[in-house]
This record gives C-alpha cells, sequence and structure tokens, in this order.
C-alpha cells in the first residue's frame, strides 16, 4: 500500500493539443480525474468536443494513494497501438489521478502499428507538455462541534498543519469541518481531544477526498 503521506503529482487543470500526420487528424485532452465516474464524464465530454472521430482512444491512474489503478484502451486501434503509449506518457511524467483522451480522424492514409504508436505516444506527449503538472496531497474532511474557544485554538493547529475549516456555522456553538492532508489526521485528532470539540452527531470518521 502507498502511503498517504505520499504527494503526488497531477495537471493543475484540463489541457489539449492537435496533432496532424499523414492526414489523419488527432486531438489530445487531458484533465485531472478523481474517479471512474468522473473518466466517464471527461470521455463523454471529449466525445462532444470531437465528435465522429474514428476513434477515441484513452489512459487513465486514478485512485492514489489508496487504490492506485491503471487503465487503458486501444477503443478498436490495432492491439496495443494507442492504450499503452497514452499510458506510457502518463506514467513517464509520474502522473496520477489524471486521464487523457485521444480523438482520431482517420485521414486516409495506414500508418501500421509502429506508425500509430509513434502518433498516439506524440499527441499523448504533446497534450501533457501543453498542461501544467503540480504537486498535490491526499484530503481529507471531518465535521465537529465545538466551542467558540476549541474553535478558535484549533483554528491555528489546523492551518499548521496546511488545513482549513469549511462550512462553518456560528451559533450557540461552532459547527465546522476541518479539511487538511490526509497524513496529518491523527495529528489533529489528538489537538482537537485536547481542546474539548467533539465530532457533530451522526457525523462518520475522516471521509477521503
Amino acid at each position: 500500500m502507498i502511503s498517504a503521506t505520499d504527494e503526488y503529482l497531477t495537471l493543475a487543470a484540463p489541457c489539449q493539443a492537435e496533432l496532424t500526420e499523414q492526414r489523419s487528424r488527432s486531438h489530445g485532452y487531458a484533465a485531472p480525474c478523481a474517479s471512474q465516474a468522473h473518466f466517464r464524464d471527461l470521455l463523454a465530454h471529449a466525445m462532444i468536443a470531437w465528435p465522429g472521430a474514428s476513434h477515441y482512444c484513452y489512459a487513465c491512474r486514478l485512485g492514489f494513494p489508496s487504490h492506485p489503478l491503471e487503465h487503458h484502451s486501444d477503443a478498436g486501434e490495432p492491439s496495443g497501438s494507442a492504450g499503452p503509449p497514452i499510458a506510457g506518457a502518463l506514467a513517464s511524467r509520474n502522473l496520477w489521478n489524471t486521464a487523457l483522451i485521444v480523438a482520431r480522424y482517420f485521414g486516409g492514409v495506414k500508418l501500421g502499428i509502429p506508425g500509430l504508436i509513434l502518433a498516439y505516444r506524440r499527441i499523448a506527449c504533446l497534450t501533457l507538455d501543453a498542461g501544467q503538472i503540480v504537486p498535490r496531497r491526499p484530503m481529507c474532511s471531518r465535521t465537529f462541534s465545538m466551542s467558540y474557544a476549541a474553535y478558535n485554538l484549533l483554528e491555528h493547529h489546523l492551518k499548521k498543519l496546511g488545513g482549513a475549516w469549511r462550512n462553518t456555522i456560528f451559533a450557540a456553538d461552532v459547527r465546522a469541518t476541518a479539511r487538511l492532508p490526509r497524513a496529518h489526521a491523527d495529528a489533529f485528532d489528538h489537538a482537537a481531544r485536547a481542546a474539548g470539540p467533539l465530532p457533530a452527531p451522526g457525523c462518520p470518521t475522516w471521509q477521503n477526498e
């Protein structure tokens, strides 16, 4: 199992590129991707953005760090000619929680398997080169109910651990959600026990994001 303390690399935002070789036009689209359901949305977006393509080939590396999963598809191209070179572009940059989709319009000139591998590798690399790669840390969140004094005290601890309060409600007491790097959840729990707040009624334990 990969440690939750590890940072990982992903894209800061979606990016895209275009490449024409031997009259065949390829559009590459890459984006941060949180889950398999999110990937299906990204694939649907690519199919709308570039309708009628001959193939929509892809690769994704998801689930870091708890359940890392790598998947790719040739989407009807000869076996191994599209998905693996796209996946290789992601792996060579050590990107996780990222998807890369290539919509290719066949231009009438057959490239052969070596030519296809080269073409898909080129558009995948061009697409990733168009984006910004950034480090991320696995995060988690949990909701607490506490006094104002405990809220002010824990805000200092939360900032020091790289986190912040969100969804804060000020009433007779304070109800707020702590969001911080997963690696520091135990340290925050220790500070919370010392300060006196309790998890909000019905609130589950730390939720991975």
